[in-house]
């Protein structure tokens, strides 16, 4: 069970963007990144974006070991949440709104792998916090997907939904920011390549026909006025 936190066997680490772990977990099933394949990579991946502490995962571990009918139970659950979620949120970026069969799928896997949530005070003020509940101690992982997908679907995030626009990429990000919306999920990796390929298009490529139009007539030139000699 054990496996080395972290990135994951050489696959691009898929950073948290805007708080949208809920994304982040989806974009596992991308192009760019293998889908977690047991309850050990989802403890790992888990680690890497802040959803739980190394302490948290090291014991969830040990109590997998111990049940693995209840581990095998939790990455189930896992699987079915990130199938409802890619549906749901790749849905909004096509334009399709999510069927009522999949918001009530989605309901029914949430009150069954998440606790229930419970008014508690913060230091400034009354805020909300997941109820700790031993039994379902192994699908523990779910739990801050579970808070930032529904955060996502009941705000005005959902509206922001998007999928990069890079070539070859399917990552979804949210689309925050004043001003344009951010067409990329990283302008490093996807937006920078794209803009360099257009400007190609748009400055360079003419500007070379161009050049190379001129050079030509010029050869020509030459070669006409050398036959008059």
């Amino acid at each position: 069970m054990a496996r080395k936190r972290g990135k994951q066997d050489g696959r691009p680490a898929l950073v948290k963007r805007d708080g949208a772990l809920a994304l982040t977990f989806v974009n596992t099933g991308s192009r760019r990144s293998r889908r977690l394949r047991d309850y050990a990579d989802l403890l790992a991946w888990s680690v890497e974006h802040g959803a739980l502490t190394a302490a948290d995962a090291d014991r969830l571990e040990r109590l997998a070991a111990e049940h693995p009918q209840d581990a095998e139970a939790g990455f189930a659950a896992a699987e079915e949440l990130h199938a409802l979620l890619s549906r749901i949120f790749n849905g909004r970026v096509d334009g399709t709104a999510p069927a009522a069969e999949t918001i009530r799928e989605l309901d029914a896997l949430l009150e069954r792998s998440v606790p229930r949530r419970m008014l508690t005070l913060g230091r400034a003020r009354p805020e909300w916090r997941l109820a700790e509940d031993p039994d379902r101690d192994l699908f523990r992982p779910l739990w801050p997907v579970a808070d930032s997908a529904t955060r996502i679907l009941t705000s005005g995030d959902y509206d922001k939904v998007r999928r990069c626009a890079g070539e070859g990429c399917d990552l979804l990000f949210l689309a925050k920011g004043r001003g344009m919306p951010r067409r990329w999920c990283s302008d490093k990796s996807c937006g920078v390549p794209l803009r360099s390929r257009r400007h190609y298009l748009r400055v360079v490529k003419p500007a070379r026909k161009a050049e190379d139009a001129r050079l030509a007539a010029r050869s020509r030139r030459i070669s006409s006025e050398v036959d008059g000699v």
